[in-house]
C-alpha cells in the first residue's frame, strides 16, 4: 500500500515534465488525400477539400474523398499563378500576365474581377486574401504594404519600405494569421511577408511594422504562420512555438525528390509530384 502511494505521488511529480516534453516534441504529419492530377498549384481547406490549378489552366475543386465537384476556367486572362482558399466561400485566384484578380464562391462561380493596372498598382509581387474579404498585396513601384478592397480602393498602406528598411528585396508572399494568444488575451491578426533574402517582415493589420524574423543559414521556400511551420530547400520543414518565428524546434524531412513543389496553408501541406497531388496535415490541424 505504501509503494503504491509512492507511486502515485511519483506519477504526479512527473507529470508536468512529462507535458512540457510533449509540448516540444514536433507534430506528426499525415496524408489525408491523393490526386492523380498534374497541378501547379494547389491547397486544401479546413475540412479538406482541395483547390487546385491544372496544367490546363483550370481551377479546380475536389472534395476530401478526392472527387472532382466544379471548375472554373478564364483563358483571357492568361496564366493562373496562384489562388487563395482561406475563406472557402470567397477564393481569390491571380493572374499575374493581365495583373488581375478573380474572386470565386463555394462553386467556383466568378463573384468580381479586379485589375490591379487599371486600379493604378504598378508592380504588384504579392497577393493574399484578407480575413476581412479584402486583399493585401505588396506593390513594388509604391514600395508598400497595402489593404485593398474589391473595387481596388486602399484601405490601409505600411510606411515606404525605403524608409523602414535599410535594402529591400522581392517579396514573394503574404500571409495574415491570427497572432499569439498571450497573458493579455489575443492581439488580433498579423500580416507575414516573405522576402527573396531578408527573411519573414512583421506588420499588424493597421500596416504598422513589428519586426523581422530571419532563419538560420538556409534558402527558406515557404511559411505558414497559422501552422507554425517553416518550409526549407530539400524537404525539411521546422516548426516554431510562436506566430511569430522567434524560435525553431525539429520537424520533418519531407520525402522529396527532384522536381517535388511543396506549398503551406492553413488547410495543411500540399506536395505535387508530376501527375499527382498529396495533401498532409498535421495532427493539431486534423483535430481544429
Amino acid at each position: 500500500m505504501k509503494n503504491a502511494c509512492f507511486l502515485k505521488i511519483g506519477l504526479i511529480l512527473l507529470l508536468p515534465v512529462f507535458l512540457s516534453a510533449q509540448h516540444d516534441v514536433p507534430d506528426t504529419l499525415r496524408p489525408v488525400l491523393r490526386l492523380a492530377v498534374q497541378a501547379r498549384y494547389a491547397e486544401a481547406d479546413q475540412l479538406s477539400n482541395v483547390y487546385l490549378i491544372s496544367v490546363q489552366n483550370t481551377v479546380e475543386k475536389y472534395d476530401s474523398s478526392g472527387r472532382l465537384l466544379t471548375r472554373y476556367s478564364n483563358n483571357r486572362l492568361g496564366r493562373a499563378e496562384r489562388l487563395d482558399a482561406s475563406n472557402p466561400l470567397k477564393i481569390l485566384v491571380w493572374y499575374p500576365d493581365f495583373q488581375t484578380l478573380v474572386w470565386l464562391d463555394r462553386n467556383l462561380t466568378e463573384l468580381g474581377i479586379l485589375s490591379l493596372s487599371e486600379a493604378g498598382f504598378g508592380m504588384p509581387s504579392a497577393i493574399a486574401a484578407a480575413s476581412d474579404g479584402n486583399l493585401w498585396l505588396y506593390d513594388e513601384s509604391q514600395f508598400r504594404l497595402l489593404k485593398v478592397s474589391p473595387e481596388g480602393k486602399i484601405l490601409v498602406e505600411s510606411q515606404d519600405f525605403n524608409l523602414l528598411f535599410p535594402k529591400i528585396t522581392r517579396v514573394v508572399a503574404i500571409k495574415e494569421s491570427p497572432a499569439e494568444i498571450t497573458a493579455a488575451g489575443a492581439q488580433g491578426n498579423e500580416v507575414f511577408l516573405m522576402t527573396e533574402r531578408e527573411g519573414i517582415q512583421r506588420f499588424n493589420i493597421f500596416g504598422a511594422y513589428i519586426g523581422l524574423w530571419q532563419p538560420h543559414n538556409a534558402t527558406l521556400l515557404d511559411f505558414s504562420p497559422a501552422l507554425k511551420l517553416l518550409l526549407f530547400e530539400g524537404g525539411r520543414m521546422e516548426q516554431t512555438r510562436s506566430g511569430g518565428f522567434e524560435k525553431e524546434t525539429p520537424g520533418y524531412v519531407l520525402p522529396h525528390l527532384p522536381g517535388d513543389q511543396y506549398f503551406l496553408h492553413a488547410g495543411g501541406i500540399s506536395l505535387l509530384r508530376k501527375k499527382q497531388v498529396q495533401v498532409f496535415k498535421t495532427a493539431s490541424n486534423m483535430r481544429e
